[in-house]
């Protein structure tokens, strides 16, 4: 990134992107990701919540405009890890302040893991500002009302930043527990009190017929067509594949496993987590299991 790219991006010939998180595994920003339907009211929550835990905040609509970021700035460059689980515990506490609002438009967080992934960069995104797409206002930080400031670098250069004291108090404040946020269940998964426990399978009609997945340093799924339900499986699968500790990775694949089958551990959840986890974590997760199956 020099100043002849950021020009380029400016002016709009070009469109570019950054890379949230730094060799050494730490970013000096986070930004969570909304699009699709109900973006701007799933983003209006938790802006709500930023304000009352006084939480300096920049909401840009999306380049698109169908969608947007949430920005926080740090003062220093602080742990992936970190600003992920603070990212998380925003979302968990602005779900839990309204539970009849699903949250079905956010998508993921940037950095979209805790560590550099092996052969990448991790997850880019793009940059405020792109001129082709300011002449429709989009790619510009908003305010309350989704309009557009005069003065969007007056506005840029007075967020605050926040120190990783501050994040590592909102962590606890926001959101004890489970570090990972809830991932939105919809209706056919929401078990009633007085319903036995079932299992729930995907099925061939919860997907397209064709699937054009790319893989680079990520796999890249188009979720154009796919049941809810079957995204809300793809995301809890890959939730586990931003852990790296083996007892955090454990603690957060049971949960998906119980859900899966309930009874039987013998499912297509449990196989996934083997396959996507490390060796330790694999080995951790195996003794737990057999704990469990004994008991």
């Amino acid at each position: 990134m020099d100043e002849e790219v950021i020009e380029a991006h400016l002016r709009g010939s070009i469109v570019a992107g950054i890379y949230p998180m730094l060799p050494d595994e730490t970013c000096y920003f986070l930004a969570v990701d909304f699009d699709e339907e109900d973006w701007q009211k799933d983003i209006s929550i938790v802006r709500n919540v930023c304000s009352e835990f006084n939480l300096p905040v920049a909401v840009e609509r999306s380049r698109s405009g169908n969608g947007g970021h949430i920005w926080f700035f740090f003062e220093n460059p602080i742990s992936a890890a970190v600003a992920r689980k603070f990212g998380t515990a925003l979302v968990t506490f602005s779900m839990n302040k309204r539970h009849e609002i699903r949250f079905t438009s956010y998508d993921r967080l940037f950095p979209s893991q805790d560590t550099m992934p092996k052969g990448g960069f991790g997850n880019l995104i793009a940059l405020p500002f792109q001129k082709s797409a300011r002449k429709n206002n989009n790619s510009e930080f908003v305010d309350e009302q989704f309009e557009s400031y005069h003065d969007q670098w007056a506005f840029l250069s007075s967020i605050k930043k926040i120190s990783e004291g501050r994040i590592e108090n909102f962590i606890s404040a926001l959101c004890s527990g489970h570090e990972l946020g809830i991932l939105k269940i919809d209706e056919e998964e929401a078990q009633k009190p007085w319903e036995k426990p079932r299992k729930f399978r995907l099925h061939k009609n919860d997907f397209p017929e064709h699937i054009e997945i790319i893989k680079a340093n990520m796999l890249f799924i188009p979720k154009a067509g796919i049941s809810q339900s079957a995204l809300n499986r793809l995301k809890r699968l890959a939730s586990l594949s931003a852990i790296s500790s083996p007892e955090e990775y454990t603690t957060s694949a049971i949960p998906l496993i119980k859900r899966d089958s309930y009874e039987s551990f013998h499912n297509k959840v449990y196989s996934t987590a083997l396959k996507i986890a490390t060796e330790d974590q694999k080995d951790h997760l195996k003794k737990e299991i057999q704990k469990i199956r004994t008991k």
